[in-house]
C-alpha cells in the first residue's frame, strides 16, 4: 500500500500539466507538504496519458486528487508511516 500512495503522489505533481483545477490543486498541495520535490516522479506510475503525454485528470487520478485535497498536510505525511486515516480510506475507494 505504500508504493501505491507514493505512486498516487508522485503522479498528482505530474498533473500539475492536466489543465484541471482538481489535479493542479493536489499537485501544489503535494509539493507545499513537502511529499514530492520538484525533480517530479519516480518514472514508476501507471496512469493514462494523453497524446502529450500529460496525465489524464480523470477517474482514479481525479478521485485521488480530490482525497489530497480534502487531507492536512499532516495527514498526508501521516499516510507514509503506514497510519491508516482518512486519506487512505479516501484513496482506497478510487480502485
Amino acid at each position: 500500500m505504500k508504493a501505491l500512495l507514493f505512486s498516487v503522489l508522485a503522479a498528482m505533481f505530474a498533473l500539475a500539466s492536466c489543465g484541471e483545477d482538481v489535479c493542479e490543486k493536489a499537485a501544489n498541495k503535494i509539493k507545499d507538504c513537502g511529499l514530492v520535490s520538484d525533480s517530479g516522479d519516480d518514472g514508476e506510475t501507471t496512469w493514462e496519458v494523453d497524446e502529450n503525454e500529460n496525465v489524464k485528470c480523470e477517474g482514479a487520478a481525479k478521485c485521488a486528487a480530490e482525497c489530497v485535497n480534502d487531507a492536512s498536510c499532516d495527514v498526508l505525511k501521516a499516510a507514509f508511516t503506514g497510519e491508516t486515516n482518512s486519506y487512505m480510506t479516501c484513496l482506497e475507494k478510487c480502485y
